[in-house]
């Protein structure tokens, strides 16, 4: 069982199901990858095109120190 501190899942539709399916073997040559390493490049493809920052979001981070206040605290 994947790690739930690290892993969650996601439902997509069929259609985008067999869209990863073909995918699996073209986006690497002479290696079929999982559904998900499809959804990932996929995502991090898009994510690069948008110039969002890949940082990975983990409790300490979203945690406030009082220096960090949000602005409705003032």
């Amino acid at each position: 069982m994947a790690d739930p501190m690290k892993y969650t899942s996601v439902s997509i539709s069929n259609d985008n199901w067999k869209i990863a399916t073909q995918l699996q073997s073209l986006v690497t040559r002479g290696a079929t990858l999982s559904r998900a390493k499809v959804v990932e490049i996929a995502l991090a493809r898009l994510a690069d095109e948008h110039e969002l920052d890949l940082i990975e979001v983990t409790p300490k981070l979203l945690k406030q120190t009082n220096k960090e206040k949000h602005a409705s605290d003032n």
